[in-house]
């Protein structure tokens, strides 16, 4: 019973032990996206740097000699740990700013991809930048609560197995009597 519990406890905190390979990244890091070209400038990105759990605002600007205006902007949100899609998203622009927020649940780095398409649906351009989310430690008394509620519940479905398996076995034992 101790060597269980033993491995309860191991097993509890490793949950919690940091993922070895989240620091390196062979994506190339860019912070922001800036494009200059002829007739056309954009600028995006993250106000600051996102923290798990509280809003971040996503800025861009686009500026355009030609009247491209209003134009959508297709926002994807990837976490590049796990490599899957987290959100979505589309949104209409009649000057071509883009003031967006979003909130974080992991403190994974994250893909923001954005599309830009002008007034006759036609791709403008399509840029991501890779953005790292501050992660947020529970405080240690709500860890160490965790633990304790996840150790009592298994305790009270171990007792309580041997107490159905002693109730089956005590029948079994008289129903053999009664037989014999």
């Amino acid at each position: 019973m101790k060597k269980f519990i033993t491995f309860i406890l191991l097993l509890n905190i490793s949950l919690y032990a940091h993922h070895p390979g989240h620091e390196e990244n062979s994506i190339e890091q860019k912070k922001e996206i800036c494009i200059d070209q002829k007739d056309l400038h954009f600028h995006s990105t993250i106000s600051k740097t996102p923290k798990v759990g509280q809003l971040s605002t996503l800025l861009g600007i686009l500026k355009s000699s030609k009247n491209i205006f209003p134009v959508r902007y297709k926002i994807e949100i990837q976490n590049t740990e796990h490599e899957e899609i987290v959100f979505r998203a589309e949104t209409l622009s009649e000057d071509g700013n883009l003031n967006w927020k979003y909130q974080f649940f992991d403190g994974a780095p994250h893909k923001i991809l954005i599309s830009i398409f002008d007034n006759k649906n036609q791709p403008v351009l399509s840029d991501y930048f890779i953005t790292e989310v501050e992660s947020v430690e529970p405080p240690f008394f709500s860890i160490v609560r965790s633990m304790v509620l996840l150790l009592i519940i298994t305790a009270i479905g171990i007792i309580t197995g041997y107490f159905i398996t002693y109730l089956f076995w005590k029948s079994k034992i008289a129903n053999e009597n009664i037989n014999n």
